[in-house]
C-alpha cells in the first residue's frame, strides 16, 4: 500500500501564522490608505460645495446662499434648474453622504430675506474607519480640519437588591486647523463649537413593592459656544405599575428642572428647545 504524503500539523501551523502576520501588516495599511483617500475626497467635496454656493448666490441673488444641500443638486437633464434644484453638485453629495463622510450646511445668517453666510462641514461616518479628521468651511473658501480626542466612562452599581445606579460621562475635544491649499481668511469654528464638550448622565432605578418601579435620570450637557446655546442640566422621572396580566401603566415627566431648555441652533438660525412635559402611557409587556 502506497504511503500518502501531506503536510504535517506543524507545517500547517507555520503557514497559518505567516498568513496572520501578513494580514496584520496589510489590513491596517489598507485601512489607512482608505482613510487618506476619503479625507482627500472630503476636502475636494467641500471645495465643490464652496464653488456651488458662489454660483448659486450669483444665479439667484434674491435668495443668496442656500442652507440646504438638496437645493444645490436635484436637477436632471430633463429638468429646468431652479433655486430648489440647481443641479450644481452630484446626487451623492446632495444626499449628504459621500466617500465615507457626511456633509451638511448650517449656521446660515440672513440680511433681510437673503442668506449672506453659511458653514459647511464634513464628518466621518465611522471615526477611525472611514476617516479620522473633521473638516469645515464657509463663504470665505477656507477649509479647516480637526482631530478629536475624548473618552467615555459608564459605571454601574447596585447598592441594594431593589436599587440600581447607572452613570456615564463623556468628554470631547475638537481641534481645527486650516487645510493646505485653501485661501487665506477667517473661518468660524462652527463645527468645533457645535458639539458639547461635556455630557453627564445619572440614572437611578428603584424596584418598589406591589410591582411599582420608580426611575429618575439626571442629565448635564455643556454649552454650544458656536451657537450661543448655554449649558443646562435637567431631570426625567418615571413611575410605573405593572399588573399581573402584563399591562403596565406609567406616568412620565420630562425636562422637569425648567419650563423650557434650548438644545441647538436650528435652520435658519432660530434656537430650538424642548418644553417640560408630563404624560401617561399604557403598554402591554410580555
Amino acid at each position: 500500500m502506497r504511503k500518502q504524503k501531506g503536510f504535517s500539523l506543524i507545517e500547517l501551523l507555520i503557514v497559518v501564522a505567516i498568513i496572520l502576520i501578513i494580514a496584520a501588516i496589510a489590513i491596517p495599511n489598507l485601512i489607512r490608505s482608505r482613510i487618506a483617500a476619503n479625507e482627500a475626497s472630503a476636502v475636494g467635496s467641500l471645495r465643490t460645495l464652496n464653488t456651488a454656493e458662489i454660483t448659486y448666490q450669483s444665479t439667484y441673488p434674491n435668495v443668496g446662499f442656500t442652507c440646504t444641500l438638496s437645493n444645490l443638486g436635484g436637477s436632471s437633464a430633463s429638468q429646468t434648474p431652479g433655486s430648489s434644484s440647481a443641479g450644481l453638485i452630484d446626487s451623492n453629495l446632495s444626499s449628504g453622504i459621500k466617500s465615507g463622510y457626511s456633509f451638511g450646511l448650517s449656521n446660515c445668517t440672513t440680511a433681510g430675506s437673503i442668506y449672506v453666510s453659511y458653514s459647511s462641514d464634513a464628518a466621518p461616518v465611522v471615526v477611525n474607519t472611514t476617516g479620522n479628521r473633521y473638516f469645515c468651511s464657509d463663504q470665505s473658501g477656507v477649509i479647516r480640519y480637526g482631530a478629536t480626542a475624548g473618552g467615555e466612562i459608564a459605571p454601574e452599581w447596585r447598592p441594594a437588591k431593589f436599587w440600581k445606579l447607572r452613570g456615564s460621562y463623556s468628554y470631547l475635544k475638537m481641534d481645527l486647523h486650516k487645510a493646505a491649499g485653501t485661501a487665506v481668511g477667517g473661518t468660524p469654528a462652527s463645527v468645533e463649537g457645535s458639539s458639547p464638550q461635556h455630557q453627564a448622565n445619572i440614572q437611578s432605578s428603584f424596584d418598589l413593592p406591589k410591582r411599582f418601579q420608580f426611575d429618575f435620570v439626571y442629565r448635564f450637557v455643556s454649552g454650544l459656544t458656536a451657537q450661543a446655546v448655554p449649558a443646562y442640566s435637567t431631570g426625567d422621572a418615571r413611575i410605573s405599575w405593572r399588573t399581573r396580566s402584563h399591562v403596565e401603566f406609567a406616568v412620565v415627566g420630562r425636562n422637569l428642572f425648567q419650563p423650557y431648555q434650548v438644545e441647538y441652533l436650528g435652520d435658519p438660525g432660530t434656537l430650538v428647545g424642548i418644553r417640560r412635559s408630563i404624560y401617561a402611557t399604557l403598554a402591554w409587556i410580555r
